[in-house]
C-alpha cells in the first residue's frame, strides 16, 4: 500500500498520523536505494519527512562499515556516484605527511592523495607506514533508521491497520529522537547488550540472509517485531506494542512477513516460507 487518498484532496501519511494535502506528498523510500532499496518499496508520505529520513540514511550511508558495503556490492543512489569511502583528514604517521584516505573494498586497494605533492601516492611510497584517519559513529543511528522503516513497513505491509492498531506514536518519538513522547514499551532489541532468544536470533539471521536489504515482520500477542537489515549487515530489532488480533495472519501473511530487495526489484512472502527455506538451506549446508 502506498497511501490512501481523500477525494483526490490528502493522502494518509503513516510517518506524520494524519492526512496531508497531495500538493505536500511524495513517494518515500522505505529503505533508500543507496542502502539496497528498490522502486517497488515505497509509499505516500509528507515531504517534511525527507529531512528527517535524509538526516538518518545519510548518516548511516556514511558509517564506516556501511559505507564500506554500498562500495563492495556497488550499490548507488539516484545520483549514480559510484560509493568510495573518502576521508580528506587523512595522515601518514611516520612522515607526518596530511593525505586524502579512499577505501575501495570492491577493487581491493587503498589510495592515498597528498596534497602537498598534488598527486595520489604509490604504494610504494607508503609501504609499511601507519595510515590515520577520523570516522564518527552516532550509537543513535541504526535504531532510528529501524524505527523510520519499521513505519514505513508496517504501513506498506498492513495499510490502515497498522496505523490503527500498532503503538505508530513510538516509532514516530524514536525515529525523530522525541524524547518526551518516547516510550519504554517500544523495547529495542541490541544483541550488544542483552542475549537475543532463539527466535530473535532466527529473526536476525533471516534478515541478513534474504536480499541484498530486507525487513522481517513478525507479530507475536501484544507486539509486533521488526527486523531491519541493510546490504548483509543487521541494522536493529524493535519490539512494537500492537493488538495483533486485528491482523492478518494466513496465506503471505502466515507467522508474519518479510520484505526482501535485491536492489531492483522486491520479493515480499509471509514469515512461514522463510522460516522453511531457512530450515532446508540449513539441512543442506548440513548435508
Amino acid at each position: 500500500m502506498k497511501g490512501t487518498s481523500n477525494l483526490s484532496e490528502t493522502t494518509f501519511c503513516i510517518y506524520e498520523g494524519r492526512n496531508i494535502p497531495n500538493t505536500e506528498i511524495s513517494e518515500e523510500h522505505i529503505i533508500p536505494l543507496s542502502l539496497g532499496g528498490t522502486n517497488d518499496l515505497v509509499i505516500l508520505a509528507s515531504k517534511s519527512i525527507n529531512s528527517v529520513a535524509g538526516e538518518i540514511e545519510g548518516k548511516l550511508g556514511n558509517e564506516l562499515s556501511m559505507f564500506l558495503r554500498r562500495n563492495e556490492f556497488d550499490v548507488r543512489g539516484h545520483s549514480g556516484k559510484r560509493p568510495v569511502p573518502t576521508y580528506k583528514s587523512g595522515r601518514i604517521k611516520e612522515l607526518d605527511l596530511s593525505v586524502q584516505v579512499q577505501l575501495d573494498k570492491r577493487n581491493k586497494e587503498m589510495r592515498l592523495y597528498s596534497p602537498r605533492h598534488n598527486r595520489f601516492l604509490e604504494n610504494a611510497e607508503s609501504a609499511g607506514l601507519t595510515i590515520e584517519f577520523n570516522t564518527e559513529i552516532d550509537l543513535t543511528t541504526k535504531i532510528r533508521f529501524t524505527a523510520k522503516v519499521a513505519i514505513g513497513a508496517g504501513y506498506f505491509i498492513y495499510g490502515s491497520l497498522f496505523a490503527r492498531f500498532a503503538k505508530v506514536e513510538q516509532l514516530r518519538a524514536l525515529m525523530k529522537l522525541d524524547k518526551e513522547n518516547m516510550s519504554d514499551d517500544l523495547k529495542v532489541i541490541d544483541p550488544m547488550v542483552c542475549e537475543l532468544t532463539h527466535r530473535q536470533e532466527q529473526i536476525r539471521e533471516m534478515g541478513k540472509a534474504f536480499g541484498l536489504s530486507s525487513v522481517i515482520v513478525v507479530p507475536s500477542e501484544g507486539h509486533i517485531v521488526f527486523s531491519v537489515s541493510c546490504l548483509g549487515e543487521f541494522c536493529g530489532m524493535l519490539r512494537v506494542p500492537a493488538d495483533t488480533t486485528r491482523l492478518p495472519n494466513s496465506g503471505a501473511y502466515k507467522w508474519g512477513h518479510i520484505l526482501a530487495s535485491d536492489g531492483k526489484k522486491l520479493t515480499r512472502g509471509s514469515f512461514e516460507r522463510g522460516f522453511l527455506l531457512m530450515k532446508e538451506l540449513a539441512a543442506k549446508h548440513e548435508a
